[in-house]
């Protein structure tokens, strides 16, 4: 879910509320800072598409299980709410033919639907992970450091499509983030660096945003998923 009321990211927010007895709660604020925090607040953020509008979905309220039916409930319900870009911020190594089928009707809709690798390289050996790993309509997202560097972290799989910035610790306690990972917005006006190919992704789907909206704001075309995904390749 998403803090709605975040200084950089409200009046374009709809949708899950961030539940902060939830997981990770905090997730879904800082990579939605990332695609769009707005841009006139001298001092904080901005985000890579700061016109466009999020909505947040909330998926694993029930535990996790990519088999559960809610998340591909809610893959569904996001596109028929209007979403023209699904960010997917997280990642399962189960294969579940619902969810498969929920991003097959995003795609024949002509929806952009980006992924991560996941950040599981060297904790669970380099596993596939999905959607990521479903094959067409999913943009893959792994991630560098800010040498431009593989992230050690990061899913290296043969389906990865591209990789932007996602920071290079792991989120623990024995690495812990700092400046040389990713700063966005998290629950609270607050701000927090934090790293992972969930941070990697929303750049690619605000980059994806921009060029939807230039191509029909200033060509007057509508690009297809598949235009966007290669122009961005």
């Amino acid at each position: 879910g998403v803090d709605l009321n975040h200084e950089d990211l409200t009046g374009k927010s709809s949708g899950d509320l961030f539940d902060q007895n939830y997981g990770a709660y905090d997730h879904g604020t800082h990579v939605a800072g990332i695609a769009a925090a707005i841009h006139n607040n001298i001092g904080k953020i901005k985000g890579v598409d700061a016109n466009a509008q999020i909505i947040s979905k909330r998926i694993f309220e029930a535990g996790g299980n990519l088999g559960d039916p809610n998340i591909a409930n809610k893959i569904i319900s996001a596109v028929d709410d209007g979403a023209n870009i699904l960010n997917n911020s997280w990642g399962s190594n189960q294969y579940s033919i619902t969810v498969r089928l929920a991003f097959s009707y995003a795609f024949k809709l002509n929806i952009v639907t980006v992924a991560i690798m996941h950040n599981w390289y060297q904790i669970l050996n380099n596993p596939v992970v999905y959607p990521a790993a479903f094959g067409q309509g999913i943009i893959a997202v792994g991630a560098t450091t800010n040498r431009d560097e593989w992230s050690p972290f990061s899913g290296a799989r043969d389906y990865i499509d591209i990789v932007a910035p996602g920071g290079e610790s792991l989120n623990t306690t024995f690495d812990p983030v700092g400046p040389e990972d990713i700063y966005s917005s998290i629950p609270g006006d607050n701000y927090s660096h934090k790293s992972g190919t969930s941070m990697a992704a929303p750049q690619v789907s605000g980059i994806a945003s921009l060029l939807m909206g230039y191509a029909q704001e200033n060509l007057g075309i509508s690009l297809f998923n598949d235009d966007i995904e290669q122009i961005i390749k």
